[in-house]
């Protein structure tokens, strides 16, 4: 079967080393490379560097912003674009671009996990960690330790995502009480002191009934916890 310039666009939309399916001489027109890593950024990796112009790289990263692992010169709106696809693609900024804070909120504003590859000075900065819970609050394991005590960000995190609770240094039981709501399962991180709590361990079954088995033993058997 012969492949149409439009049939093999749509074979790279689905896998970049579909490329090959381009002749030499196809690839050899920059609309042609264009075209395609506007269909899948990450053939940008089978382009040759001397080909990985700005405006090829632009478009690459804005399809998929981990195309970035395959350009070599970055600047700061190389970096945004990629990280406004995917805030992942921060992991393959280079250092000192990471220190422009427009590409880190960015970063986490788009995938709070993004916290894991900042610059260390932006897993202390209170307003980056914040936007990152926000976004995912899992994304709290990777701030710093005096902000994994701050009670704000602990309870915008633990809103966000339950789960955050098993980073928290200290809590209360308000906190406890909006982790479990989130997530039911959240109990198993709590203190013995909340997993004995009627209210909170309330809560949690009714988000989750399989919470149950987190709660203190004497509580198990309370006809509160039946559906």
């Amino acid at each position: 079967m012969a492949f149409t310039p439009e049939l093999k666009l749509l074979v790279v939309a689905f896998d970049e080393a579909a490329i090959w399916l381009f002749s030499p001489r196809e690839l050899a027109d920059r609309e042609v490379l264009q075209e395609v890593v506007k269909q899948n950024g990450t053939a940008l990796r089978f382009v040759h560097p001397t080909r990985r112009d700005r405006a090829l790289v632009l478009k690459a990263v804005k399809q998929n912003g981990l195309a970035l692992e395959f350009v070599s010169f970055q600047d700061e709106a190389i970096v945004l674009e990629a990280v406004k696809q995917n805030g992942l693609a921060l992991c393959f900024a280079e250092d000192y671009v990471e220190l422009f804070p427009d590409v880190v909120l960015e970063a986490v504003k788009q995938n709070g996990l993004a916290l894991e590859f900042a610059w260390i000075g932006w897993q202390r900065d209170r307003e980056t960690v914040l936007q990152a819970v926000m976004q995912n609050g899992l994304a709290l394991e990777f701030a710093s330790n005096d902000l994994q005590r701050d009670r704000e960000v602990a309870l915008q995190a633990v809103k966000q995502n339950g789960l955050a609770l098993q980073f928290l240094w200290v809590y209360d039981r308000e906190i406890v009480l909006e982790a479990v709501k989130q997530n039911g399962q959240a109990l198993a991180f709590a203190s013995r002191e909340f997993r004995g709590d009627r209210q909170v361990v309330l809560q949690a079954v009714r988000q989750n009934r399989d919470a149950l088995e987190f709660a203190l033993r004497e509580l198990q058997a309370d006809a509160f916890a039946s559906p």
